[in-house]
């Protein structure tokens, strides 16, 4: 390691953890296990947010405003340049604008501007990472940070003696609301995925062994649109390592058996298509 490599690595540990402190503060708790109802409201991570917000609550002040202090930072540190001429960038700052202008007629502007703020910090903090690490590193980031949650809201959940995927109504959260946490899943699944094609040997074996972990940690989320969203987000990172032809070749496959099954089991009126319903609903009536 050369004497540039070091202080670059030891500012990326710090901000790593400084993010990961940061939204672990704002979204997760170590007992939001032990809240029954947090499974059961599809209402209740917004609701604990309103409630956290509306209350001002301090750690979630601190947490923001040190993100937010960070990306000034990073902002003022030699570094990349902003992407001034990618579309997205304009879009992000668009929003930003019209989040900011929604003050003006909002109902509560207290609140609003509250949350306008914490908007502005979060845009910061990540203008500060663009411009001071590059998007393999922010993707390292993300993946690190995602195994971390899912890992500490697995060992929270077991050393409460909650996790109990055996239970028709369990839902794995973790540190936080099922659905929060299908997200944070799927993210995992499909980074260890692309990282495990990218990989060789051991590490492909542990990568993939990961991408199936952190699938089968989704699944028992329930959350059904992280779900699917993680299914075609591997599909289509999988699609990319294949040629033209193959993609091709694949996809009318892939649609001709569906369809050429679902036809066959309506018109045979078989029991499997209610099953396949009950599977894509991942148990739940709602």
């Amino acid at each position: 390691m050369n004497a540039t490599t070091a202080p670059h690595r030891t500012a990326g540990l710090l901000t790593g953890l400084l993010a990961f402190a940061t939204f672990f503060i704002v979204e997760h708790s170590l007992t939001a296990s032990t809240r029954s109802e947090s499974a059961a409201d599809e209402n209740f991570e917004q609701t604990q947010v309103d409630s956290m917000v509306e209350a001002g609550d301090s750690l979630r002040k601190v947490g923001f405003l040190a993100f937010g202090a960070m990306g000034v930072g990073l902002l003022a540190l030699p570094g990349r340049p902003l992407p001034w001429n990618a579309a997205s960038l304009w879009l992000v700052l668009a929003g930003g604008a019209l989040a900011a202008a929604s003050v003006a007629w909002a109902v509560d502007p207290n609140l609003a501007a509250k949350r306008v703020l914490v908007m502005g910090c979060v845009l910061a903090g990540v203008l500060g990472l663009t411009r001071r690490f590059s998007p393999r590193q922010a993707a390292a980031w993300l993946t690190a940070m995602a195994a971390g949650y899912v890992a500490v809201g697995l060992l929270a959940e077991v050393g409460l003696m909650r996790f109990r995927p055996w239970s028709g109504e369990y839902r794995f959260g973790g540190t936080t609301h099922p659905n929060t946490q299908g997200v944070i899943c799927g993210l995992l699944a499909c980074s260890a995925f692309s990282r495990a094609t990218l990989a060789g040997g051991r590490r492909r074996a542990a990568w993939a062994a990961a991408a199936v972990a952190a699938l089968g940690l989704l699944y028992l989320t329930k959350s059904r649109t992280s779900l699917a969203a993680a299914v075609a987000g591997l599909a289509l990172l999988a699609a990319l390592r294949m040629s033209w032809p193959a993609r091709l070749v694949t996809a009318v496959a892939g649609v001709a058996a569906v369809s050429g099954a679902t036809l066959l089991a309506a018109a045979l009126d078989l029991p499997v298509v209610s099953k396949v319903g009950d599977a894509l609903l991942l148990g739940r009536q709602e």
